[in-house]
């Protein structure tokens, strides 16, 4: 469902938005995990995926909601300007749980990597790494770009979080 939710049609827009967050969120359930250190409680379905968040066809679809979140953020950010909305706004939420759940995986998936030993990188290692592809803009300075926001401190809270996660 994931993968391919965002060619489906909707009669709201807003459907689109809440079926991917509500996606995010399972997913983010799924991989919270108490101690990242060992994966020994994990299942082959964390295995599963994680793997396909990184390297399958829903990496993809996390990196469009990454790059729609940010046009959406600055959409709202110059046509409200109103912090409240932010707090209740899925498109936000979304965006938010984009950066928790890739932060996740960054920290999970070497670990997986190594007991599935695969030596190159996965496809968003590739995307945040790279200075531009498929004539997309650079995902770091996306992600900057919400550090620099100022109406929503969640968000710049977790593009921080990312960021840091990203220089280890």
């Amino acid at each position: 469902v994931f993968a391919r939710y965002r060619y489906w049609n909707y009669q709201k827009s807003n459907d689109k938005t809440l079926i991917g967050k509500l996606c995010l969120e399972i997913f983010f359930a799924l991989l919270k995990f108490r101690n990242c250190e060992t994966l020994k409680n994990t299942t082959i379905l964390h295995h599963c995926c994680v793997i396909m968040l990184m390297e399958g066809p829903c990496a993809e679809t996390l990196l469009h909601m990454l790059v729609d979140g940010e046009k959406e953020v600055l959409r709202r950010v110059i046509l409200t300007g109103n912090e409240n909305l932010f707090k209740k706004d899925d498109a936000i939420l979304s965006v938010r749980l984009v950066l928790k759940l890739i932060s996740k995986l960054l920290e999970i998936y070497p670990k997986i990597k190594t007991i599935t030993s695969h030596n190159n990188r996965s496809v968003i290692e590739e995307n945040l790494f790279s200075s531009s592809v498929h004539n997309r803009d650079n995902i770091l300075k996306m992600i900057t770009n919400f550090v620099y926001q100022k109406l929503d401190i969640n968000l710049c809270r977790t593009a921080m979080f990312l960021l840091e996660q990203l220089s280890k």
